[in-house]
Protein backbone atom coordinates (compact mmCIF):
# COMPACT_ATOMS: atom_id res chain seq x y z
CA UNK A 1 0.00 0.00 0.00
CA UNK A 2 1.05 3.65 -0.72
CA UNK A 3 1.46 4.51 3.03
CA UNK A 4 3.92 6.55 4.48
CA UNK A 5 4.85 7.17 7.75
CA UNK A 6 4.55 10.92 8.59
CA UNK A 7 7.27 13.45 10.26
CA UNK A 8 7.51 15.63 12.79
CA UNK A 9 9.37 18.72 11.88
CA UNK A 10 10.75 20.17 15.50
CA UNK A 11 11.97 24.15 15.74
CA UNK A 12 13.82 25.24 18.31
CA UNK A 13 13.79 29.05 20.15
CA UNK A 14 15.21 30.37 22.99
CA UNK A 15 13.96 30.25 26.35
CA UNK A 16 13.76 26.25 26.36
CA UNK A 17 11.00 26.53 23.57
CA UNK A 18 10.09 23.85 20.67
CA UNK A 19 7.77 23.74 18.02
CA UNK A 20 6.71 20.54 16.54
CA UNK A 21 4.32 20.24 13.44
CA UNK A 22 3.72 17.19 11.44
CA UNK A 23 4.92 17.05 8.00
CA UNK A 24 1.67 15.81 6.43
CA UNK A 25 0.00 19.42 7.49
CA UNK A 26 -3.58 20.22 8.90
CA UNK A 27 -2.51 18.34 11.98
CA UNK A 28 -2.41 19.56 16.07
CA UNK A 29 0.42 22.04 17.13
CA UNK A 30 2.80 20.98 19.87
CA UNK A 31 4.59 23.42 21.96
CA UNK A 32 6.98 22.11 24.68
CA UNK A 33 9.59 24.45 27.26
CA UNK A 34 12.44 22.82 28.66
CA UNK A 35 14.81 24.18 31.65
CA UNK A 36 17.78 22.86 33.03
CA UNK A 37 17.53 21.48 36.86
CA UNK A 38 19.80 20.54 39.49
CA UNK A 39 23.85 21.14 40.23
CA UNK A 40 26.59 21.97 37.84
CA UNK A 41 27.71 19.60 35.27
CA UNK A 42 24.70 17.43 36.74
CA UNK A 43 22.59 18.81 35.17
CA UNK A 44 19.14 17.11 33.97
CA UNK A 45 16.47 18.65 31.61
CA UNK A 46 12.63 18.99 32.95
CA UNK A 47 10.13 19.38 30.77
CA UNK A 48 7.66 22.33 32.10
CA UNK A 49 4.67 23.67 30.07
CA UNK A 50 3.35 21.75 26.99
CA UNK A 51 0.73 23.46 24.37
CA UNK A 52 -1.36 21.81 21.88
CA UNK A 53 -3.30 23.19 18.97
CA UNK A 54 -5.93 21.57 17.46
CA UNK A 55 -5.39 21.16 13.66
CA UNK A 56 -8.01 21.80 10.76
CA UNK A 57 -8.06 18.35 10.01
CA UNK A 58 -7.52 16.92 13.21
CA UNK A 59 -8.60 17.54 17.06
CA UNK A 60 -6.62 17.27 19.88
CA UNK A 61 -6.63 13.71 21.69
CA UNK A 62 -4.12 11.30 23.47
CA UNK A 63 -3.68 10.00 20.17
CA UNK A 64 -1.82 13.05 19.24
CA UNK A 65 0.27 12.86 22.58
CA UNK A 66 1.36 9.44 22.06
CA UNK A 67 2.79 10.14 18.41
CA UNK A 68 5.51 12.83 20.34
CA UNK A 69 9.08 10.84 20.37
CA UNK A 70 9.30 12.63 23.80
CA UNK A 71 12.38 10.59 24.57
CA UNK A 72 14.40 11.04 21.20
CA UNK A 73 13.87 15.06 21.79
CA UNK A 74 15.25 14.85 25.10
CA UNK A 75 17.92 12.86 24.59
CA UNK A 76 19.23 15.08 21.37
CA UNK A 77 18.85 17.93 23.55
CA UNK A 78 21.01 16.52 26.96
CA UNK A 79 23.51 15.52 24.66
CA UNK A 80 23.46 19.30 23.02
CA UNK A 81 23.08 21.22 26.06
CA UNK A 82 24.39 19.44 28.95
CA UNK A 83 26.86 17.08 27.84
CA UNK A 84 28.50 18.79 24.41
CA UNK A 85 29.48 22.23 26.33
CA UNK A 86 31.79 20.11 29.04
CA UNK A 87 32.67 17.00 26.75
CA UNK A 88 33.25 18.30 23.29
CA UNK A 89 36.07 16.39 20.93
CA UNK A 90 37.55 20.47 19.96
CA UNK A 91 37.11 23.90 21.77
CA UNK A 92 34.93 24.84 18.96
CA UNK A 93 32.06 22.68 19.74
CA UNK A 94 32.51 23.39 23.13
CA UNK A 95 31.92 27.01 22.39
CA UNK A 96 29.05 26.53 19.61
CA UNK A 97 26.94 24.14 22.44
CA UNK A 98 27.91 26.72 25.29
CA UNK A 99 26.16 29.04 23.38
CA UNK A 100 23.57 27.28 21.89
CA UNK A 101 22.96 26.29 25.46
CA UNK A 102 22.93 29.50 26.89
CA UNK A 103 20.33 30.86 24.38
CA UNK A 104 18.20 27.69 24.32
CA UNK A 105 17.45 28.47 27.95
CA UNK A 106 18.50 32.43 28.89
CA UNK A 107 16.90 33.64 25.88
CA UNK A 108 19.22 34.94 22.97
CA UNK A 109 21.97 37.37 23.13
CA UNK A 110 21.93 38.69 19.41
CA UNK A 111 18.70 40.52 20.03
CA UNK A 112 16.16 41.86 23.17
CA UNK A 113 13.78 38.61 22.26
CA UNK A 114 11.62 37.89 25.24
CA UNK A 115 9.90 34.86 27.03
CA UNK A 116 6.47 34.58 24.69
CA UNK A 117 3.31 34.41 26.54
CA UNK A 118 1.34 31.12 26.00
CA UNK A 119 -1.37 33.05 23.64
CA UNK A 120 1.59 34.21 21.18
CA UNK A 121 3.83 31.12 20.67
CA UNK A 122 2.62 30.98 16.98
CA UNK A 123 3.67 34.39 16.72
CA UNK A 124 6.81 33.71 18.24
CA UNK A 125 8.10 30.93 16.46
CA UNK A 126 7.67 33.11 13.22
CA UNK A 127 9.18 36.10 14.68
CA UNK A 128 12.36 34.13 15.48
CA UNK A 129 12.88 32.21 12.71
CA UNK A 130 16.48 34.13 12.40
CA UNK A 131 17.36 33.49 16.60
CA UNK A 132 17.21 29.12 16.15
CA UNK A 133 20.64 27.73 17.17
CA UNK A 134 19.77 24.10 16.81
CA UNK A 135 18.38 22.08 14.19
CA UNK A 136 16.67 18.78 14.63
CA UNK A 137 16.56 16.23 11.96
CA UNK A 138 12.67 15.07 11.09
CA UNK A 139 11.64 12.53 13.67
CA UNK A 140 9.29 10.13 12.99
CA UNK A 141 4.81 10.24 14.53
CA UNK A 142 4.51 6.91 14.40
CA UNK A 143 1.13 7.65 11.77
CA UNK A 144 0.88 6.38 8.37
CA UNK A 145 -0.28 9.28 5.90
CA UNK A 146 -1.60 9.09 2.18
CA UNK A 147 -1.70 11.86 -0.31
CA UNK A 148 -5.16 10.18 -2.24
CA UNK A 149 -3.29 8.53 -4.88
CA UNK A 150 -3.20 4.87 -6.18
CA UNK A 151 -6.76 4.26 -4.89
CA UNK A 152 -6.27 5.21 -1.09
CA UNK A 153 -7.73 7.94 0.42
CA UNK A 154 -6.14 10.97 1.27
CA UNK A 155 -5.44 11.07 5.65
CA UNK A 156 -3.33 9.32 8.16
CA UNK A 157 -4.11 6.43 10.21
CA UNK A 158 -2.08 5.26 13.29
CA UNK A 159 1.18 3.15 12.78
CA UNK A 160 -0.03 -0.13 14.55
CA UNK A 161 2.62 -2.00 16.29
CA UNK A 162 1.87 -5.27 17.65
CA UNK A 163 1.64 -5.08 21.29
CA UNK A 164 4.08 -7.15 24.07
CA UNK A 165 1.67 -7.32 26.74
CA UNK A 166 -2.06 -7.08 26.78
CA UNK A 167 -4.64 -5.37 24.46
CA UNK A 168 -5.20 -2.06 25.93
CA UNK A 169 -8.06 0.43 24.60
CA UNK A 170 -5.55 2.42 23.26
CA UNK A 171 -3.94 -0.10 21.25
CA UNK A 172 -7.63 -1.27 20.26
CA UNK A 173 -8.72 2.13 19.27
CA UNK A 174 -5.75 2.31 16.87
CA UNK A 175 -6.91 -1.17 15.36
CA UNK A 176 -10.34 0.45 15.32
CA UNK A 177 -9.65 3.70 13.40
CA UNK A 178 -6.76 1.93 11.12
CA UNK A 179 -10.16 -0.68 10.71
CA UNK A 180 -11.92 1.99 9.44
CA UNK A 181 -10.11 4.15 6.98
CA UNK A 182 -9.06 0.85 5.42
CA UNK A 183 -12.87 0.09 5.03
CA UNK A 184 -13.84 3.37 3.38
CA UNK A 185 -10.59 2.82 0.87
CA UNK A 186 -12.43 -0.82 -0.04
CA UNK A 187 -9.58 -2.38 1.54
CA UNK A 188 -10.13 -5.78 3.35
CA UNK A 189 -9.03 -4.68 6.61
CA UNK A 190 -7.68 -7.77 8.55
CA UNK A 191 -4.80 -8.10 5.84
CA UNK A 192 -4.59 -4.33 5.34
CA UNK A 193 -3.46 -4.54 9.13
CA UNK A 194 -1.50 -7.81 9.03
CA UNK A 195 0.87 -6.80 6.49
CA UNK A 196 1.25 -3.44 8.03
CA UNK A 197 2.11 -4.69 11.64
CA UNK A 198 3.70 -8.44 10.32
CA UNK A 199 1.77 -10.75 12.14
CA UNK A 200 -1.07 -13.44 11.14
CA UNK A 201 -3.97 -12.31 9.77
CA UNK A 202 -5.69 -14.48 12.38
CA UNK A 203 -4.01 -12.35 15.18
CA UNK A 204 -5.14 -9.42 13.50
CA UNK A 205 -9.18 -10.81 13.80
CA UNK A 206 -8.56 -11.60 16.97
CA UNK A 207 -7.40 -8.06 17.54
CA UNK A 208 -10.96 -6.92 15.73
CA UNK A 209 -12.91 -9.16 17.65
CA UNK A 210 -11.87 -8.02 21.30
CA UNK A 211 -12.59 -3.96 19.62
CA UNK A 212 -15.77 -5.57 19.05
CA UNK A 213 -16.38 -7.03 22.32
CA UNK A 214 -15.51 -3.95 24.09
CA UNK A 215 -17.41 -1.72 22.29
CA UNK A 216 -14.71 -0.15 20.16
CA UNK A 217 -15.82 -1.50 17.15
CA UNK A 218 -19.97 -1.80 16.12
CA UNK A 219 -20.89 -5.37 15.81
CA UNK A 220 -19.94 -6.85 12.51
CA UNK A 221 -22.55 -6.69 9.59
CA UNK A 222 -23.84 -10.02 7.96
CA UNK A 223 -21.94 -10.57 4.97
CA UNK A 224 -19.00 -8.36 5.50
CA UNK A 225 -15.30 -9.10 5.85
CA UNK A 226 -13.20 -8.24 8.08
Amino acid sequence: MALGIDQWDIEVRPWGWLRLREQSGGGPSVFLRYQLAGPPKQERLELQSVVMQGGTSEALSGRVWRRIPLSQIEEALTSWLVQMPFNAPTEAVARNAAQARESFMSGSDLSDVESPSLDFLDEYFDQTEDLATMFFKPMPSNSLVSDGTEGLPAGKIPQIKAPEGRLTDEFLGDVAEAYRWLTDAKKAPAPAISEMTNVPVRTVHRWIYEARKRNILPPARPGRAG
